[in-house]
């Protein structure tokens, strides 16, 4: 989901804010600090950049965004079991367009960054 989500809600920002880019779209994957993120033996794609957030900021994070949006959508419901809250979440994600992942992810400063990234 997440390159077609580039692809389809960045991409064109993406081209005109980097006209001399040419070729496939790059596949960004943005993490916090986590010290896992950062293991020695972490092989990453030649195809894959990595954008590191600044220690401890969450809110710049823009998967946070997309987990409220998932919470508030099953915060108030009650459920006897486990496997229906499960069932529900399935639901819900299934829901979510490549378009709406867009609107809730989009930050300009992944854009800007990736732009220097990539020149």
């Amino acid at each position: 989901m997440t390159v077609g989500c580039f692809s389809e809600g960045y991409g064109p920002t993406y081209r005109r804010q980097n006209q001399h880019t040419t070729g496939p779209l790059p596949n960004i994957l943005v993490l916090d600090n986590g010290q896992f993120h950062k293991a020695k033996k972490l092989v990453v794609p030649s195809n894959v950049q990595l954008t590191f957030l600044p220690p401890y900021s969450p809110e710049l994070n823009p998967v946070e965004r997309l987990w409220q949006d998932l919470k508030d959508q099953l915060a108030f419901d009650f459920y006897k079991h486990l496997s229906s809250l499960r069932q529900e979440t399935r639901t819900v994600l299934r829901r979510y367009t490549d378009r709406a992942v867009a609107s809730l992810t989009g930050y300009d400063y992944l854009l800007e960054a990736t732009s220097v990234l990539s020149s």
